[in-house]
């Protein structure tokens, strides 16, 4: 069974500092004063986006669900072989062992678009090698 989307939940696993520079990314400008607000005006955010036309909401939902479906164990995988496959050697170094998925899959959207799209279609194939299942490196992530 597939889990149900929510744009409001996904927004709040996405760590508050980054949510700056990736609402815009996609398409979600909401001319908030970024300097004054904090983790605990999520919920102005939240109305802020829920209160945008429907077309707009929509094709920023198609990519926060792409972001939702590698915000996991496998899709920290999936985007880590992506990078080995494409050159980029230095992607484990980029994050402290506990940094979340989400913190990943959104800088990957954000910082290597075409990275993330590998990582989906891995995703989606499966395609990972073995020893990165066994990784050390994504053990804390569900």
């Amino acid at each position: 069974m597939s889990k149900i989307f929510s744009m409001t939940t996904a927004l709040r696993q996405i760590p508050f500092p980054m949510l700056r520079w990736f609402l815009p990314d996609v398409g979600i400008d909401l001319d908030f004063d970024w300097e004054k607000i904090h983790a605990y005006d999520l919920p102005k955010v939240i109305e802020a986006y829920e209160s945008l036309p429907e077309s707009q909401r929509k094709q920023s939902e198609k990519i926060v669900q792409n972001i939702v479906v590698l915000a996991n164990k496998k899709g920290v995988i999936a985007m880590r072989e992506a990078a080995r496959i494409c050159g980029l050697t230095y992607w484990e170094r980029l994050f402290p062992p506990d940094s979340s998925a989400y913190l990943q899959a959104v800088w990957a959207w954000t910082e290597h678009k075409e990275k993330f799209d590998m990582a989906k279609e891995l995703f989606k194939e499966k395609a990972v090698s073995p020893t990165l299942l066994n990784d050390t490196h994504t053990e804390g992530l569900q």
